[in-house]
């Protein structure tokens, strides 16, 4: 099958594996700290355990340092524009956070600072050298007058969603996780081009596939 015209930017996978951990009484602070801990503990087991095959690639890993930087969106989109995430990505060796999203660019369900209405407490983990996003996740909102308003402004037909709603209504922890893609964290590992190349049968926009 093929698709019409679509812009290949080689992170792009239309099915991709993708770990999801979701933690109780959680803040965005403290799954940060876990998907931190989580991402030296790759890279250091890699390191350990990889060297012949990490050879093949030209491909010597660097241990990130923790804590990683953090940058606000709208400081990053007010200096860069659209293309933040490529251009601070392309300028660093560690990884970073983007935090702090603006409504308009996140989910019905993220939570909102109350304190700042507007911005949301989500987060995206962005690798460095190029590898753009590798993660992405922040708090839930558990207030079903909330979900509930949010739906409606974001002009979603509520009717879709009346199974959700139900279970918030009847009450959902406050909870806090996040989403890291597998194919994507390979090739920021091995250094590949194209994430195609960190699957076995890659489903590519703009391209064959089986």
């Amino acid at each position: 099958m093929r698709l019409g015209t679509v812009e290949k930017t080689g992170k792009h996978l239309f099915e991709f594996t993708q770990l999801d951990l979701e933690m109780r009484y959680a803040s965005r602070g403290e799954v940060m700290e876990l998907a931190e801990k989580l991402l030296v503990h790759v890279l250091q087991e890699v390191k350990k355990t990889c060297r012949e095959e990490l050879s093949e690639f030209g491909r010597e890993v660097r241990v990130s340092s923790r804590p990683f930087k953090k940058i606000e969106f709208e400081e990053a989109y007010e200096r860069y524009g659209n293309e933040f995430e490529t251009i601070l990505s392309n300028g660093v060796k560690e990884p970073f956070w983007i935090v702090d999203f603006p409504i308009w660019k996140r989910e019905f369900y993220d939570k909102e600072f109350g304190y700042r209405p507007g911005i949301m407490k989500d987060m995206y983990m962005i690798y460095p050298e190029g590898y753009g996003e590798g993660l992405s996740g922040g708090e839930r909102e558990y207030d079903y007058s909330k979900v509930k308003e949010r739906i409606e402004a974001s002009g979603l037909d509520t009717s879709v969603y009346l199974p959700y709603l139900e279970i918030v209504k009847r009450g959902i922890y406050l909870s806090a996780g996040f989403g890291i893609g597998l194919e994507r964290l390979v090739r920021f590992i091995c250094r590949l081009g194209d994430v195609g190349k960190a699957a076995l049968f890659p489903k590519i926009p703009g391209e064959y596939c089986i």
